[in-house]
C-alpha cells in the first residue's frame, strides 16, 4: 500500500515537472528578452528571463536582483512581536526659537537685566546679567545689545 501510494505520487511530480518543461519550450519562442525592461517586479523579470531560455542558450540565463527591496518594507517602527522592528523613522524638524548668532536684550526679576545669545542650536541662553542700576539697550543698527546705566 505504501509503496502503492509513493509510485503515485512520484508519478505525478514526473508529470507536472514535464508539462512545466513544456510549457516554458512553448513559451520560449514568443518571449522577447527586451520585455525584462518592462516588468514590474522581480518575479515578473523572473518569469520573462526563464520564457526566454531555450535550449541552445541555456547558458545565457540573466539574473536578477531586487536592490529595491526596502522600498516594499515594513512601515518604521512596525514588524512582527512586541518591538517592532529596528528601522527608525525620519528625525522630526528642528523648531528654532531664535537665529543662531543673534542677541537680544533680556529681563528677569530675579536677575535684573541681562543679555541673551542665540545658540547653534536655536535656543536662547543667557550670556550675561548687566550690572546693578544698568539697563540693556539694543543697537538696531548693528543689532547688538549693550548695558548701558540707567537714567
Amino acid at each position: 500500500m505504501k509503496t502503492q501510494t509513493l509510485l503515485l505520487a512520484l508519478a505525478a511530480t514526473l508529470n507536472l515537472a514535464v508539462a512545466d518543461v513544456a510549457n516554458v519550450a512553448n513559451v520560449a519562442e514568443v518571449a522577447n528578452v527586451a520585455d525584462i525592461a518592462n516588468v514590474a517586479n522581480v518575479a515578473a523579470a523572473d518569469a520573462v528571463a526563464t520564457a526566454a531560455v531555450t535550449a541552445d542558450k541555456a547558458d545565457e540565463v540573466p539574473e536578477f536582483w531586487d536592490w529595491n527591496s526596502d522600498e516594499e518594507g515594513e512601515e518604521f517602527g512596525r514588524g512582527k512581536g512586541k518591538k517592532g522592528n529596528n528601522r527608525k523613522g525620519p528625525p522630526r524638524p528642528v523648531r528654532r526659537e531664535c537665529k543662531p548668532g543673534t542677541y537680544a536684550c533680556d529681563w528677569n526679576p530675579k536677575k535684573g537685566a541681562g543679555i541673551r545669545v542665540c545658540t547653534n542650536f536655536g535656543f536662547w541662553i543667557r550670556q550675561n546679567d548687566c550690572g546693578r542700576n544698568q539697563k540693556c539697550y539694543f543697537n538696531v543698527k548693528n543689532k547688538t545689545p549693550y548695558c548701558l546705566p540707567d537714567y
